[in-house]
């Protein structure tokens, strides 16, 4: 059949303006990931591209091209689509949700390179990646029953077209695997090698296990969780080996107005923590994970007195000691107690 184009009339118009050239003006193809009950492992999501002013794709089974006006500050309205008229019996629903969702859009968030685009009222209307089967990656595992990802080997693995590979901690293994649209996790049986590795011995056993108990997955923010067939998580993994391991600059510490200039910063790498308190250097051990744990040990402190920072660094001090957990969103860690009290926020890049 050869393609015949036909214009869509959808609920908003383009108004011709100038505007701001937006992140998502890249010319490379943004692929649907979610869309009402439909997602990335669906074989034929809808993709686009947006370059100029314009936006073009595939809806899942036709071809459409249309105006665009988008901006750095979110804007996102699709003006009307032309469109070819191809009959794909299996995928006119899926066709029909997103070309909807198209004419509803009123503004897009990109977080950890997920697009989000919503609706008037700040409904999710869908999500795309430029990462066509987000779960096409190595992972790195960050914590598990007791080990987290300070252990000097723990174990990674490799997810493509049907196959995971990987190492334990010690042998090296791979197996099939299988998913779908509601985000199945299924491994197949364990081919491995036969190392023998006293001290990775019980971290080896007890992750094969787990695999061999996995049957669903979500990721948000950047990780991976994997549970059991009773929503039980059995490990969470990370594209970034360690995702705590950078420089610090303190944005904000609760109870504190920032009039001096000179914040707290700190590092953390293989299970320790270092910094400066906006007077004296500190050291000391903290435990983290991926699931959020962040417990800071004992501190080695100098002792050095400075008037202009004295409150601050108190402050910082007390929080770092009463800090139980953390999460980093759009790259902003915020760390809290166990009251779900945010103690202070950081980011990796210095605020100037």
């Amino acid at each position: 059949m050869k393609p015949i184009y036909l214009t869509l009339v959808l609920a908003f118009f383009f108004i011709s303006c100038s505007m701001t050239k937006s992140i998502i003006d890249n010319e490379k193809d943004w692929v649907i990931t979610q869309i009402n009950g439909y997602d990335h492992n669906t074989n034929k999501m809808p993709f686009f591209s947006i370059k100029d002013g314009s936006i073009s794709g595939n809806t899942g089974c036709n071809r459409f091209s249309g105006n665009l006006q988008t901006d750095t500050k979110g804007l996102f309205k699709v003006g009307a689509l032309r469109t070819t008229r191809m009959l794909c019996p299996e995928s006119m629903k899926l066709e029909d949700q997103f070309s909807s969702a198209m004419s509803k859009a009123t503004h897009y968030k990109i977080s950890n390179d997920v697009l989000s685009i919503f609706d008037k009222h700040n409904k999710v209307l869908f999500t795309a990646s430029q990462d066509r089967k987000i779960l096409h990656n190595k992972w790195y595992l960050n914590s598990f029953r007791g080990f987290e990802n300070t252990v000097d080997k723990m174990p990674f693995f490799s997810i493509k077209e049907g196959g995971i590979s990987g190492n334990t901690g010690c042998n090296s293994f791979s197996a099939n695997f299988q998913t779908n649209t509601k985000d199945l996790f299924e491994v197949g049986e364990l081919r491995t090698t036969r190392m023998l590795c006293p001290e990775s011995m019980k971290l080896e056993d007890q992750f094969s296990t787990a695999l061999s108990k996995a049957h669903h997955y979500k990721i948000s923010n950047g990780i991976l969780s994997v549970f059991d067939k009773n929503k039980k998580t059995l490990f969470t993994a990370s594209k970034n080996k360690k995702i705590l391991h950078n420089k610090w600059h303190v944005n904000s510490v609760k109870g504190f107005r920032n009039t001096s200039g000179k914040m707290p910063f700190f590092t953390i790498k293989n299970g320790n923590i270092e910094g400066n308190t906006s007077c004296n250097n500190f050291g000391g051990n903290i435990q983290t994970d991926a699931e959020g744990l962040f417990k800071v040990g004992l501190l080695r402190m100098t002792k050095m007195y400075c008037v202009e920072t004295k409150e601050l660094e108190d402050l910082f001090s007390q929080a770092i000691h009463k800090a139980t957990h953390y999460r980093i969103n759009e790259g902003v860690l915020s760390v809290f107690d166990k009251n779900e009290n945010i103690l202070f926020t950081a980011s990796s890049q210095k605020k100037k």
